[in-house]
């Protein structure tokens, strides 16, 4: 079969398949709320959150530390799928040879896997590189009331 059948064919029924399943998904938490991971995450959050409510002077740090972890925990997560799915496109990108996505630059063919990760890797490297930790000494000073000169 030629390529262009088999899109055809392959596309349109894995899309079916995922509208089934989500139609599937939402039928199954409306009818039995506490047998998908979906409605119990729910129902313990609005839990929590009626727990939080009762006593806001003793839970209010509590509630806005679980709040900031949950957000930055969903931005590690999302960093993470951009960065593997990137990837994934310049590897799918590629030209099929030993040299996944190559290009042509000043004279010499250059991997687009090297050189998208690499710039990122050197990038971070040069930052984590850059910054100063205070000495064993500085910090004993600090700690005796002493200014930070020299440290």
């Amino acid at each position: 079969m030629e390529k262009g059948v088999i899109d055809l064919i392959l596309v349109p029924s894995g899309l079916l398949v995922m509208v089934i399943y989500h139609f599937w998904l939402l039928r199954r938490v409306l009818k039995h709320p506490t047998k998908t991971t979906i409605a119990v995450n729910e129902i313990s959050r609005r839990l929590w959150v009626e727990t939080m409510m009762e006593d806001i002077p003793r839970h209010g740090v509590l509630a806005v530390q679980s709040l900031r972890n949950n957000i930055m925990a969903s931005t590690l997560l999302a960093t993470a799928a951009i960065s593997l799915s990137s990837l994934l496109a310049i590897l799918m990108v590629g030209s099929g040879g030993g040299n996944y996505g190559g290009y042509y630059h000043k004279g010499e063919t250059k991997s687009l896997v090297s050189k998208a990760y690499g710039d990122r890797i050197s990038t971070i490297t040069k930052q984590a590189s850059s910054l100063t930790y205070p000495t064993r000494k500085c910090r004993r000073r600090r700690r005796h009331g002493a200014s930070d000169l020299g440290c």
